[in-house]
């Protein structure tokens, strides 16, 4: 399992303890966690997101909008609730479909 860092590394160079706070409040991105995400960049294959500082990727039929013509397609600036589907990849692959939300609850209740 691949974590990415995504807060305190700007932090942690600028060194004192300050940077000591900020280390110890860093996230990660981990497989099955849910994240609040933001649209940075929209595509025709998926949108690129901000999860609290790592850049991740929402392929176009983990958006509700691919299977439904009642959902508006994404824009930058959307604020979604996703999960990470897979933590190795670059950028990191995130769902913000309901029911890969809900398998990954149960997941986590399993781990």
């Amino acid at each position: 399992m691949v974590h990415r860092q995504v807060a305190g590394e700007a932090g942690a160079a600028a060194g004192g303890d300050e940077a000591l706070g900020e280390i110890s409040r860093a996230a990660y991105l981990v497989n099955h966690q849910e994240v609040d995400v933001v649209v940075t960049a929209v595509a025709s294959v998926g949108s690129q997101v901000d999860a609290a500082g790592v850049v991740g990727f929402i392929d176009q039929v983990k958006h509700s909008s691919w299977w439904s013509a009642d959902v508006a397609p994404p824009q930058v600036g959307d604020h979604l609730r996703a999960v990470v589907l897979d933590d190795s990849r670059t950028p990191p692959r995130l769902s913000a479909l309901e029911r890969d939300i809900e398998i990954a609850q149960v997941l986590r209740e399993r781990e």
